[in-house]
């Protein structure tokens, strides 16, 4: 679109062979919606979680090349360092309507999900000095991983280890966190994955994107898949 800088598109999630839909989508938003340059901390607080995600951004080329980037290298997340410290960002485009089809449980970076999510992307949100901390807030926590129930999530996808508890945590949290975390760390998975997914099954039951991630990363994803049909969620 000619009169826009930064446009932002909705997506929705299917399983991985895109034969069923999940009813997820990455914004929940009612309409399309537009940002001027004064409304741009109120933007980033409704979508700046989402932009995590490089194939829902369009970005004019001239707003790329305004800066050096190679500060975000290594970040993951280059475009969001340009968008967030680009000056000539004046409008924004939200479409409401999806136009991205998203193949859930197929990413290439599992096994530096813990790394990814809850190290850098908060370390490069809050690196951004122009932003203010409750905007930041709104789009993740500073320390994710201090939150135990994160902690069991990322073990039970097998995200988390013994081997991310010592490089991430051990040394450098307090005391009774390193052992909470230590603790989570020697779980087992195949257990702790189970468990997550019957309390998923029957409390959670509308969720389907969490349900079928969960029991795509199962260490025996067939005994998973045939719980869920146990339980009537059935998946392709």
């Amino acid at each position: 679109q000619k009169d826009c800088d930064l446009l932002v598109l909705n997506i929705e999630c299917f399983t991985r062979d895109l034969k069923k839909d999940l009813g997820q989508r990455l914004y929940h938003e009612k309409t399309d919606l537009n940002f001027e340059r004064d409304r741009f901390e109120e933007f980033l607080s409704r979508f700046g979680g989402g932009l995590s995600y490089i194939g829902c951004v369009v970005i004019r080329r001239a707003c790329w090349f305004e800066k050096p980037r190679e500060a975000y290298y290594g970040t993951y997340f280059v475009h969001v360092g340009v968008i967030c410290t680009s000056t000539i960002i004046t409008k924004i485009r939200y479409l409401n309507d999806p136009v991205i089809k998203y193949r859930s449980a197929n990413s290439s970076w599992t096994p530096r999900s813990f790394e990814i999510w809850y190290i850098k992307w908060p370390a490069l949100i809050w690196s951004f000095d122009e932003l203010s901390d409750e905007t930041k807030l709104r789009v993740t926590s500073r320390t994710p991983w201090r939150r135990t129930l994160t902690l069991i999530k990322s073990r039970a996808m097998g995200e988390y280890g013994v081997d991310t508890f010592i490089k991430f945590i051990s040394g450098k949290e307090k005391i009774g966190r390193q052992i909470i975390g230590g603790i989570i760390a020697r779980l087992p998975v195949g257990i702790l994955s189970g468990l997550l997914l019957i309390f998923c099954l029957i409390f959670r039951r509308n969720n389907q994107y969490t349900i079928y991630n969960l029991a795509m990363s199962a260490p025996r994803p067939k005994f998973a898949r045939w719980m869920c049909q146990v339980m009537r969620v059935s998946f392709p």
